[in-house]
């Protein structure tokens, strides 16, 4: 989507609340023709000596006009914030959403923290391009030279025409300068993303920089980030403010020139004086607009980076839906989140993979020809050597990575979109390295579950209840960033937990029991298997999982080497012996 049609689709957004603004911002300038057209009829009536009551009709009218300037950019102002606001809201919910919803076709560009000055200081470039002081000031300016250059033509049309070429100066020098306008916002957005993802890494290594005294070094790397972002912002700034003197002093060239010859007209007594005020009255507002729409081009530019840039963030062929119009909710509460409960189509009695293939975005690392076939209450067990592809068919069979080719079923039903289908209640993910958040533990298991019998359940099946009877706060304690106050066997227990609560037929875990001792973790998958209520899919090395799978799904470069139970494995896989015989020696 062109940006042009990008920035129509968000006025379209709130089209009325647009247009009043536009209309406040019009007629604030309109107003500015009666002072020039009363300027007239006052000079001209002193010419011919008239009364001097006009004096008082002159102020009486020039202090209503500013007054109701005043009334209406009050409110002009009121429907402009709330138009920004609203569109803002609207660009980062999409953003959000697509990122969110989306794992699989979703990578960020760079780090989150560069990619967070993609959702605040882009998302407000465009909100500003379309507000009052960027787009609509100049269409309201256009309104009024329109209305402006009818009157002037009236009076005389040489000295009118003239008004026309310092527009013409500008169109041509914004010609000359977009790329130059582009490669400094570009390269101030850049050098801006990496000084904040500095700083995110480094607020996330205090304790490794204090432990190996590199405080110098990195105090030395972040002035040298800085200082490129610095000479970025001011070469932007420098260019920018030269472009703006630039089209001022043509308009003011111009003026002159139209000076000079309403001069030599009024020699010949084809202008009058009071023509003479109303021209440079109006003069004086009719060139800001070619100063006005030289800027405008070098923002649009810079909201054409800025459009780019956004639509980074989300997949190739989610594009068009950055504008996508949906609800925000900017006053009022929150809608209340639907409860999302299992359908009779919902249970599970079979998984079935055949001819998988897939593969993370720009790489060709992936997995292929996977064909497996899980029955309902059992376990699967996918183990093999590091970079083997464990990980990769795990998050491929919920969506989490790109597919290739190839077909899921889900009871003998083929699922058409992966992503979507793959959620709770269906199915639970928890990852290798667990995501926390800082909030107490109960919400964090929570995550919106209102059943607190399911999570109460799921606390019991991940073994936490020991844990948080040792907490001051139980289950409102707060667990800090990233689940920071927690062990690591603690962190996967909770993030365990979490996946429970939503109470799913599938359950997908990527080595979540690394960090717990060989007790535990006999403890949590004996509860876990009871009565077959889960159907689990686990990548593991740990010898007790191993003999507990009802199937072990051992990976090599991508493939399935073997598929059986863990006698059978030992005998004809020899990367299961390697595996198990090094396991096994770390436990003896």
């Amino acid at each position: 989507m062109k940006t042009s049609q990008f920035l129509w689709k968000l006025i379209m957004f709130r089209p009325g609340l647009y247009t009043l603004d536009a209309l406040l911002v019009i007629s604030s300038w309109l107003i500015f023709i009666i002072p020039g057209y009363v300027a007239r009829e006052f000079f001209d009536a002193l010419q011919v000596g008239e009364d001097n009551w006009w004096i008082w009709a002159v102020i009486a009218l020039l202090v209503v006009g500013q007054f109701s300037r005043v009334i209406l950019i009050l409110f002009n102002i009121i429907i402009d914030v709330t138009f920004r606001n609203m569109t803002t809201a609207l660009l980062r919910k999409n953003m959000i959403k697509k990122v969110v919803g989306h794992p699989a076709s979703s990578k960020l560009p760079k780090s989150s923290s560069e990619s967070i000055s993609r959702f605040r200081e882009d998302v407000d470039e465009t909100a500003d391009f379309l507000s009052w002081t960027s787009l609509l000031d100049v269409v309201g300016a256009a309104v009024f030279a329109l209305v402006a250059l009818v009157i002037m033509v009236r009076i005389d049309v040489l000295i009118t025409l003239v008004v026309f070429l310092p527009m013409v100066a500008v169109v041509a020098v914004a010609h000359i300068v977009r790329n130059r306008v582009e490669k400094n916002r570009i390269e101030a957005r850049e050098t801006t993303g990496n000084l904040t993802e500095l700083i995110g890494e480094l607020f996330g290594s205090v304790q490794a920089i204090k432990v190996m005294s590199a405080e110098e070094n990195v105090s030395k790397k972040f002035r040298e980030v800085n200082q490129l972002r610095g000479k970025a912002a001011i070469k932007e700034r420098l260019f920018t403010n030269i472009l703006n003197a630039t089209f001022t002093n043509i308009a003011e060239i111009g003026t002159g020139i139209i000076l000079l010859l309403a001069a030599s007209a009024m020699r010949d007594g084809s202008f009058t004086v009071g023509d003479f005020a109303l021209f440079t009255y109006y003069l004086t507002w009719v060139t800001q607009l070619t100063g006005r729409f030289g800027m405008l081009t070098a923002r649009y530019k810079q909201t054409q980076v800025s459009h780019k840039r956004m639509r980074e963030i989300l997949p190739t062929e989610m594009e068009a839906e950055l504008a996508e119009h949906s609800d925000i909710y900017m006053k009022g509460d929150y809608p209340e989140i639907k409860e999302v409960r299992k359908k009779q189509e919902d249970f599970l009695n079979l998984f079935e993979i055949k001819g998988l293939r897939a593969s993370y975005n720009g790489t060709d690392k992936g997995i292929e020809d996977i064909d497996l076939s899980i029955e309902k209450g059992t376990l699967t067990v996918v183990t093999g050597e590091i970079g083997s592809g464990k990980s990769t068919l795990l998050s491929a069979i919920l969506g989490l990575v790109p597919i290739q080719s190839g077909e899921i079923f889900w009871n003998q039903s083929k699922v058409e979109d992966v992503e979507a289908f793959f959620e709770p209640p269906r199915a639970s993910y928890v990852s290798q390295v667990p995501q926390l958040f800082s909030d107490s533990f109960y919400d964090n298991i929570a995550t919106g579950e209102k059943s607190k019998e399911n999570i109460y359940e799921a606390i019991r099946l991940a073994q936490l209840e020991q844990d948080l009877e040792q907490l001051e706060d139980g289950l409102d304690t707060v667990i800090g960033t990233r689940g920071r106050t927690l062990s690591g066997g603690q962190m996967q227990r909770t993030a365990l937990a979490r996946a429970l609560a939503k109470d799913p037929e599938l359950l997908v875990l990527d080595d979540i029991s690394s960090a717990l001792d060989s007790r535990t973790e006999e403890k949590l998958f004996n509860e876990l298997l009871e009565k077959n209520k889960f159907t689990c899919v686990v990548s593991s090395y740990r010898p007790f999982v191993l003999q507990k799978a009802d199937q072990i799904v051992v990976m090599k470069d991508g493939r399935i080497e073997a598929v059986g139970k863990i006698d059978q494995l030992l005998e004809i896989s020899p990367t299961m012996r390697k595996l198990w015989e090094k396991e096994v020696e770390q436990v003896g």
